[in-house]
């Protein structure tokens, strides 16, 4: 199967609403390009947080270099439970830009980014309940080479 330039790859379809921390399955973005991938666009599209206010979703995106470790290559912004839906937050992460030495546990901090492009790419997030209630949010991750 031949994939484009500029054609959204599907790292986590968001049709189950998200109660829990979790990840989603490895996927080969730029395996079947069928031209040379300078960058991948990451796109978070929020289409459902009516939860309780303190409520959090972190979601990441994250690669896996070795065939073995996965690193947190991209941390959105971070999403409140107040009822906000339709959303978008997205990040570029560049094959050309430089990258500064980490640790592979290093936490990354929201709104922040690390320029690795891998062959594997998966969705994960971490869900925070403040308290009283079943936090719920709807989601999904496209990853759009370019």
């Amino acid at each position: 199967m031949s994939t484009s330039l500029y054609e959204p790859v599907t790292l986590e379809a968001g049709t189950t609403a998200r109660t829990a921390t979790g990840q989603g399955d490895p996927v080969r973005v730029l395996e079947s390009v069928d031209k040379p991938v300078s960058a991948v666009i990451f796109m978070l599209v929020l289409t459902d947080a009516k939860t309780g206010s303190g409520d959090k979703l972190d979601a990441f995106v994250q690669a896996r270099l070795d065939r073995t470790n996965w690193i947190n290559i991209v941390h959105f912004t971070q999403v409140l439970g107040n009822g906000a839906d339709d959303l978008l937050y997205v990040a570029k992460v560049s094959a050309s830009a430089a990258q500064a030495m980490f640790e592979k546990d290093t936490t990354l901090a929201a709104d922040a980014i690390r320029n690795l492009l891998a062959e594997d790419f998966r969705a994960a997030w971490t869900i925070t309940d403040a308290g009283g209630h079943v936090q719920s949010f709807t989601f999904k991750v496209l990853a759009i080479p370019v």
